[in-house]
């Protein structure tokens, strides 16, 4: 869960808040409100399948881990379980770290505070009512219901504030982010029923299926051209660690 939103997302966030601030200062609000959209893209383009992959392959990510020593088969089922439910907030949670700096950068530090205080809020009241019947189940519900629930809040806040930095110019990307993410889906979810029941399947699953995935929705998405391709290029290569991988083919 933290992978992709450590070495990714808030990277991508380190890297488009300076630009976005810099428009601030300037009070250029239609280029801040470009180079927010195009953190938006990319933080979408890399946590929707992260999620997805997570959630399919929850199973033998848990059990290739932690179903060592104590941890029994039916304790590495309900992790999976849990994992399947909180990596739906994945792409979220990322969203919300980019648009509060969208916030810190018109030196509005009070409104993120306000959200952020209706969001605990929302867990809390969310967790009590599902607890009792759902035991810890219900404390993923809530946490994940919960980051949801911020993102459009913030969202709506900074529209609000500043009517240039709304979402409509994503929804083409988000389009097509979702159908290649389907491919992917598809493509890993086969991989592993077919493997499931033989020898090593879960290391298979892991190294084998998740690159498979991640390149059939490379494939998919360009062929789709999803849109600023050369942004997008262009900003993986000024990323620490994806800059490294990415550089050479650029």
């Amino acid at each position: 869960m933290e992978f992709p939103i450590g070495v990714f997302a808030v990277a991508v966030s380190t890297v488009i808040y300076p630009l976005i601030a810099a428009h601030a200062v300037k009070r250029d609000f239609g280029a801040m409100a470009g180079d927010f959209q195009k953190g938006i893209r990319l933080i979408l383009i890399i946590t929707v399948p992260a999620a997805a992959g997570l959630a399919l392959l929850s199973v033998p990510i848990v059990r290739l881990i932690y179903m060592h020593g104590h941890v029994t088969p039916e304790a590495a089922r309900q992790m999976a379980l849990l994992l399947s439910i909180m990596v739906i907030g994945l792409p979220f949670f990322s969203v919300v770290n980019l648009t509060v700096r969208a916030f810190y950068a018109v030196k509005d530090t009070r409104t993120p505070v306000r959200v952020a205080l209706v969001d605990f809020l929302i867990n809390i009241t969310v967790s009590l009512l599902l607890i009792r019947w759902l035991g810890v189940i219900g404390i993923v519900l809530a946490s994940t219901t919960s980051i949801i629930a911020q993102t459009f809040l913030l969202g709506r806040a900074l529209v609000r504030r500043l009517p240039d930095m709304h979402f409509a110019p994503l929804l083409p990307s988000l389009v097509k982010v979702l159908g290649a993410t389907a491919v992917m889906a598809a493509v890993v979810w086969g991989g592993w029923h077919a493997l499931v029941g033989t020898k090593g399947a879960d290391a298979v699953a892991v190294v084998g299926r998740i690159p498979l995935g991640i390149g059939a929705y490379g494939v998919v998405l360009w062929m789709a051209r999803i849109e600023g391709r050369k942004e997008i290029e262009a900003m993986l290569a000024r990323l620490p660690l994806v800059g490294r991988l990415f550089r050479p083919a650029l």
